[in-house]
């Protein structure tokens, strides 16, 4: 399986519970399901996304499957996100030129926000999983069993 996961922005409880705000007591923090202790005893709260993620890694590793851990930057290259997205590095340039994905281009090469093809791969992983729903609808409203057998013109 793979997933990507986002890092939290300010405005979820995720993001709200890493960083206190200025002039804010640390323990005023709201409670997180988790901590991380480092070495020198500091605790970190753990948002939930993460503490999912470590489980599946942890259950993919006890079962005897590898697990890749990739950081990505808030840009990606054409090739970083082709990669992401299992796709040609000439088919992501041709969803990108399409409009498919919006991208940048601060300098002669392209950038591609990380969150945007997240959001590709959401949609596209949505319209796989409605396509087989449709043929059953489709072939549930021509019914085509219900109305009996042509007869046979020699």
């Amino acid at each position: 399986m793979t997933r990507t996961v986002l890092p939290p922005s300010e405005n979820t409880p995720a993001g709200a519970a890493r960083r206190p705000r200025a002039g804010q007591d640390p323990q005023d923090e709201p409670a997180a399901p988790a901590h991380l202790i480092g070495p020198d005893g500091e605790r970190r709260p753990v948002p939930p996304e993460i503490c999912s993620l470590v489980q599946e890694m942890l259950t993919a590793l006890a079962d005897g499957r590898a697990v890749t851990v990739t950081v990505h930057g808030a840009e990606l290259t054409t090739q970083q996100a082709a990669d992401l997205l299992g796709v040609s590095r000439p088919t992501m340039v041709r969803l990108l030129d399409d409009g498919v994905i919006p991208s940048t281009r601060p300098n002669k090469h392209r950038r591609v926000r990380l969150a945007d093809v997240e959001a590709y791969r959401t949609r596209r992983r949505d319209l796989r999983s409605e396509g087989p729903d449709a043929v059953v609808r489709m072939s549930e409203e021509l019914d085509p069993y219900d109305e009996g057998p042509e007869p046979i013109r020699r």
